[in-house]
């Protein structure tokens, strides 16, 4: 029997690793590529996968409608049917895309199980899988397979995020909490991570810049790094170096650059990210800050997933700063 991930971002495929490496069985990747414009994001998936694989599939998205129809068609449907009865573990890594629901339902595995997607993974099992809500149902593709995914039930978890509470009833995460510790810090510097805002259309791109000005007056007796987010654009990096932000491009996710570091910044800021709570779970020493956005976002998705998440951040004691 196989173990079989899909995944389309590092971050996804970091938690894969970390489930195959956990569970030690034989294993198939599946990777989503992005279309051109994401391929900082495609590097970074691409940088990750080691040799440890059994075998990896690559599907390859293009923009194109017809496309699309083709890569579901012929990729995943026919990796659905060769694998059938074969798997004993189906881990995937968006809770919110149709494909890896139908493609789970259709290998028909053993156990289903959701891999870490960034802080939407709170957002996934408090707004959604706790209270039996397929988040596509409504889109055209959650339509026309509704005969499929009518019977989709809570999957296990492979998450870091200590979601116990809100656990239904028979679901596990299978993840082991990592032990925290005290690392050196370089006094006086701060790390701002980034967000894709403006590019995905979750904010204006002058809402995103007049927040950026006001965090760095406020730290002016810092020296401040701004981390990009893979998918933000050149002209938009140039216009936040004028902030007077200096940009450090860190090479791959920020996971695997706390995992080597030997000191961290005496602060690290971002709005409900991820990498806040990928830091927090590491390092007792950190001074972690949200920066509270939720009056900005123009999509009620937006909206609702940073509700989610600042409620779950403000349980951990984050300090939020509303400017």
């Amino acid at each position: 029997m196989n173990d079989i991930y899909f995944v389309e971002s590092p971050l996804q495929l970091l938690s894969a690793v970390s489930a195959r490496n956990k569970f030690n069985s034989v294993s198939i990747l599946v990777i989503n590529l992005g279309d051109v414009e994401r391929c900082k994001n495609n590097k970074q998936i691409i940088d990750v996968v080691d040799d440890d694989w059994e075998k990896v599939y690559i599907i390859n998205k293009k923009t194109k409608k017809t496309d699309l129809l083709k890569m579901f068609l012929i990729d995943i449907v026919f990796l659905s049917f060769k694998y059938r009865g074969k798997v004993n573990r189906y881990f995937f890594g968006e809770y919110r895309n149709p494909d890896m629901a139908i493609f789970g339902e259709i290998l028909s595995p053993r156990d289903k199980i959701l891999l870490d997607d960034g802080s939407f993974t709170i957002t996934a099992q408090k707004k959604y899988i706790q209270h039996g809500i397929l988040p596509f149902s409504n889109s055209r593709k959650g339509k026309v397979f509704s005969f499929i995914c009518r019977s989709y039930s809570a999957p296990n978890l492979y998450s870091f995020f200590d979601l116990d509470r809100f656990l239904v009833s028979g679901q596990v995460n299978y993840f082991e909490v990592l032990v925290r510790r005290n690392i050196d810090l370089k006094k006086g510097l701060v790390y701002f991570f980034g967000s894709k805002f403006t590019e995905s259309g979750a904010m204006r791109s002058i809402d995103e810049m007049a927040i950026l000005s006001k965090v760095i007056k406020a730290y002016t007796e810092f020296h401040v790094c701004y981390i990009p987010h893979r998918d933000e654009i050149d002209g938009k990096i140039e216009a936040i170096k004028t902030l007077g932000y200096e940009v450090k491009e860190l090479g791959g996710p920020a996971e695997m650059y706390f995992d080597k570091i030997e000191a961290m910044p005496q602060v690290v800021i971002s709005y409900y990210s991820t990498v806040l709570y990928s830091c927090f779970i590491r390092f007792k020493n950190v001074a972690i800050k949200t920066i509270d956005v939720q009056s900005y976002l123009i999509k009620e998705n937006d909206r609702i997933n940073a509700k989610e998440i600042y409620e779950y951040y403000d349980g951990l004691g984050f300090e939020k700063v509303t400017l």
